[in-house]
């Protein structure tokens, strides 16, 4: 099993990561070092192969900086070296700043020309392979006022130490949206299992014990055939709400694109559960699906709103605001991402308006309950 634990700078990658491979069952993933002789080969090959892409790559703007062309080597061929170091044992690999991290600031801060249509076969070729490698994503967030306090205060150098507090919270939105963007796109392609949770509201050692609880392998095998559990019934007549709490947007996120891609007719209402209002970091774009069409609703809703957010709209628990515009759900399905506790509670309290469970699908895993 290959797992990339990911999230914005502060939000605990790197202390949840080692924690984790304390664990007798869990391994870190190899990194791709250039400098040792080991790897020079690979470097060299996935280069070479790499330079008709870089070639065809006219265009305006800066060229790639050497970093930024070691993440696409990563990108590129590191995969099969995850899928070698996972061959032949049980053990969980551990990622931290693997492919989705590299993709997403690839894709954000990366030169113009890598959103170019020339690189479209690379980054659909990309997409494809992490699809099949990646098993699960433990997504981990916090609000941007504790994550900018953590870089700030913490020994190790990063940019935004030196940032000003307005241009840290733009560096944090833009690259949740990009991180969103290619969990969204790689969950589209094979239905990623995606763990969410929010660092600031429990002790790093709670999280790792219940990610490692979760991450045993009879959880891990609940399935329901080659794509998972997780997907749009597209057979369904149902009308389908869609509850996203935080940064299980993502999956949800990939699920209306879908949706507008092949033309489903059936009404789609989606609500988006976060604290405050600068947790919708893709409010814009949810706006604009239901101008794209008309079938498609957008409720966003605050649990701990701040004065200065002048919050005029639905406050409180996601899953009760769907219970209040929907005493009926009989007819409906819902799919649920986000906090365990969230996919939970719902599932709880939906029955209470009728609806079918056989109709409740959910991304969070299962788990024992006392």
């Amino acid at each position: 099993m290959i797992v990339e634990i990911v999230g914005p700078t502060g939000s605990g990658k790197t202390t949840l990561a080692h924690d984790l491979c304390q664990r007798t069952t869990m391994l870190p993933a190899k990194r791709l070092r250039v400098m040792r002789g080991g790897q020079l080969p690979f470097f060299a090959s996935q280069f070479l192969s790499l330079v008709p892409t870089l070639l065809n790559a006219r265009g305006t703007g800066r060229w790639f900086t050497m970093d930024e062309i070691k993440k696409m080597i990563y990108v590129s061929g590191w995969h099969s070296v995850l899928m070698q170091q996972s061959v032949g044992h049980n053990k969980v690999i551990v990622n931290d700043q693997g492919a989705i991290f590299k993709m997403a600031m690839l894709h954000e801060f990366g030169p113009p020309r890598l959103r170019s249509q020339r690189f479209d076969k690379w980054w659909n070729q990309a997409f494809a392979q992490w699809a099949c490698v990646l098993d699960v994503v433990i997504w981990l967030n916090a609000p941007d006022e504790i994550l900018i306090e953590r870089i700030q205060t913490r020994n190790k150098e990063h940019k935004l130490q030196d940032s000003s507090s307005q241009a840290a919270c733009s560096f944090l939105a833009k690259y949740r949206c990009s991180l969103s963007s290619v969990i969204s796109k790689l969950s589209a392609k094979n239905r990623l299992r995606i763990l969410n949770f929010d660092t600031h509201c429990q002790s790093f050692k709670n999280l790792t014990s219940e990610v490692f609880d979760e991450m045993k392998e009879k959880d891990m095998m609940r399935i329901e055939g080659p794509l998972g559990s997780f997907y749009l019934r597209e057979e369904s007549e149902r009308p389908i709400i869609l509850m996203s709490g935080g940064t299980g947007f993502a999956p949800i996120k990939g699920m209306i694109e879908h949706a507008l891609e092949v033309g489903m007719t059936q009404p789609i209402h989606l609500y988006w559960g976060v604290h405050s209002k600068e947790d919708l970091y893709m409010h814009e774009l949810a706006q604009s699906w239901t101008k794209i069409n008309p079938l498609i609703r957008y409720t966003p809703v605050l649990s701990d709103a701040k004065d200065e957010d002048q919050w005029q709209g639905r406050t409180g628990y996601v899953h009760k605001a769907i219970m209040e515009d929907y005493p009926d759900l009989s007819k409906h399905e819902i799919y649920a991402s986000g906090a365990p506790a969230m996919v939970y509670a719902g599932r709880d309290d939906f029955v209470k308006n009728g609806l079918d469970l056989d109709h409740y699908y959910s991304d969070a895993f299962e788990y024992q309950k006392d």
